[in-house]
């Protein structure tokens, strides 16, 4: 334009387009994509955004992924499963780069008996990727029929299940076992932030 600003097509082996300025090479100081009153639509990438210079012991500046979704939760015991009759189990989730955002909704109007081990929750859309002695905790929105003491909650370090976990005041805590669901009517509602893969 009129003022040396614009975009080249590089003619190099590396094929790119670059923001110029005064027909140079743009320093990343004078030349914007769009404005607020001049968007472009949509934005189609097979790679990913990388971000300017950052402080800190940084591994990674590109996002190079985004979604949205729905998933299946269960309710499951570590040494028998079993197949409860749900009134709904439902769960979505965002993911933005390695960062997974799952809630969950779990309504079991019969549990199956055969239901044994500790308690469980499956089905989470992405398996998780913590790193060695890093977990992810569960927030418990709300229960019901599920004995815990005076905290319930929850974590995971790899794969796609979070264990649950009570706790009491002045006691240890420890992982739930499936007696402690009750035989009838049970909610449970929930959401964990972890990192996959």
């Amino acid at each position: 334009d009129s003022n040396g600003l614009g975009i080249y097509r590089s003619n190099s082996t590396s094929a790119k387009i670059v923001p110029l300025k005064a027909g140079a090479l743009d320093d990343g100081t004078a030349v914007d994509l769009g404005n607020s009153n001049a968007r472009f639509k949509d934005l189609y990438l097979a790679g990913g955004v990388v971000f300017g210079a950052t402080s800190g012991n940084v591994t990674s500046k590109t996002l190079d992924d985004y979604e949205e979704g729905t998933f299946t939760a269960s309710l499951v015991g570590n040494t028998t499963g079993g197949s409860h009759t749900y009134g709904y189990q439902g769960g979505k989730y965002t993911k933005i780069g390695n960062t997974v955002v799952a809630s969950f909704g779990l309504y079991i109007t019969t549990k199956d008996t055969n239901m044994d081990g500790n308690v469980l929750v499956s089905g989470l859309p992405f398996s998780a990727s913590m790193g060695t002695n890093v977990f992810a905790n569960l927030a418990v929105g709300w229960s019901a029929n599920i004995t815990y003491g005076d905290m319930l909650g929850g974590y995971i370090n790899s794969g796609t299940s979070v264990a649950l976990r009570r706790s009491t005041s002045g006691a240890a805590s420890g992982f739930l076992p499936s007696d402690n669901v009750a035989a009838g009517t049970v909610y449970l509602f929930g959401t964990i932030t972890y990192q996959t893969a």
